[in-house]
């Protein structure tokens, strides 16, 4: 999907950024696509794996936070390894964990006009809805993601009329930004 995207994210970053947002995700998306089958099986080691895919085919600050993102995930599921909890609180947990990172050493957080007002709110719908999977049916799955993925959809229209706080847009004038 980020590949499809590229043209839009390249020109809302033309616009918000130095431009290259897009070309930067479709870049990453292409190296992980291509290495994806050595990417081993249990979660942990697919984060880091993942990480290490971002780390050598993304550059700026996307790329940097999305590694220490997949990087504290990896470290967070491996941690909770040997726990009680269900398969999706465990993912859930390594969510909050690199969503967590990310904020920390972004120095970023929600209202702040980036990636985070769309991440945070789709880690909190997980963390609030996830005990409609009780069970584990993969319906009750289906709809913890799904209400994940309208958060963060929610999330990122809020970016469409905000004035940014953080990255290179916090040095744009905020009427080019609207709605961008």
């Amino acid at each position: 999907k980020l590949i499809e995207l590229e043209p839009e994210l390249t020109r809302c970053a033309a616009i918000c950024g130095d431009g290259d947002c897009g070309l930067v995700m479709k870049k990453g998306a292409q190296h992980i696509l291509s290495a994806i089958d050595g990417f081993g099986t249990d979660s942990a080691s697919y984060c880091d794996a993942l990480a290490d895919a971002i780390s050598a085919s993304m550059g700026g600050t996307s790329g940097a936070l999305l590694e220490l993102f997949f990087r504290a995930m990896a470290s967070s599921l491996v941690s909770s390894e040997s726990g009680s909890n269900s398969p999706l609180a465990k993912a859930v947990m390594g969510l909050r964990a690199g969503l967590d990172a990310m904020m920390f050493f972004g120095g970023a957080t929600r209202g702040m006009s980036t990636m985070l007002d769309a991440l945070i709110r789709a880690v909190e719908s997980l963390e609030e809805n996830m005990g409609l999977s009780v069970g584990g049916a993969s319906a009750g799955y289906k709809e913890v993601v799904s209400k994940a993925a309208e958060a963060a959809t929610a999330g990122r229209d809020t970016t469409l009329s905000m004035g940014a706080l953080a990255g290179r847009a916090n040095y744009v004038n905020e009427e080019l930004m609207q709605g961008v």
